[in-house]
């Protein structure tokens, strides 16, 4: 009925011993101790990367004089592109390399609260058109919250 599966023949047998020799192997000493460093390293990097190439544009606009930009809040088109531009593009530099986390972590969740609010929100948007903003927001929060961890020059 059953036999290994280096002779071709898969069964639920070997299924089963396959998860469960996995699942041993996952909870070794790396995977399943408290890495919580790890897990903010890769939190960090991941949401800044993504969230940078949204901040691109913006950066861009500043170094070609355009300063154009929505003013949903009345302070101004071109000091609203400044602070979005800090928010996504400089800030989540400052999260990657780890210095000052949480104060740039800080200012990038609360751009995108902005933007949740101020932009979408107030316009009616669907979910779905202000759904990244909100991630984005939850994971710089999380990140604002927690730190950097130990890979970090300075929290």
């Amino acid at each position: 009925m059953g036999t290994d599966y280096h002779s071709g023949r898969w069964t639920q047998k070997n299924h089963f011993t396959l998860c469960l020799e996995f699942s041993k192997l996952v909870s070794d000493k790396f995977f399943m101790k408290k890495n919580t460093d790890l897990a903010l390293l890769i939190l960090r990097v991941v949401f800044s990367v993504a969230m940078m190439t949204h901040g691109w544009f913006k950066i861009s606009k500043i170094f070609e004089g355009d300063f154009a930009f929505v003013n949903p809040i009345g302070i101004g088109a071109g000091l609203t592109l400044v602070i979005a531009a800090l928010g996504e593009f400089i800030a989540p530099i400052l999260v990657v390399v780890g210095y000052q986390i949480r104060w740039a972590a800080t200012s990038t969740a609360l751009v995108m609260l902005g933007a949740i609010f101020a932009v979408h929100i107030v316009a009616g948007d669907p979910f779905g058109r202000w759904e990244l903003a909100l991630l984005f927001f939850t994971g710089f929060l999380t990140i604002a919250i927690a730190g950097g961890g130990k890979y970090v020059l300075k929290s």
